[in-house]
């Protein structure tokens, strides 16, 4: 089993993160576009940025370097 959890499609209910955490994984992305620092996040609603097959290179460096 690996030490991290994604959220099926970023979206859970509000005991879903009370499950994830008691079944021995350290921490857990959603899907959302905002950056995230650790030091002051949940770690079981880490940030995931999506990224589709449809976005192209400058697409990608933009979800990675903008606000």
């Amino acid at each position: 089993m690996g030490l991290n959890f994604s959220y099926p499609y970023g979206q859970y209910p509000d005991s879903a993160k009370w499950y994830v955490a008691h079944s021995g994984f350290h921490a857990a992305t959603i899907i959302g576009q905002a950056k995230q620092y650790t030091t002051n996040a949940d770690l079981f609603e880490l940030t995931r940025i999506g990224i589709a097959d449809t976005d192209t290179l400058p697409d990608f460096v933009s979800k990675l370097t903008g606000p």
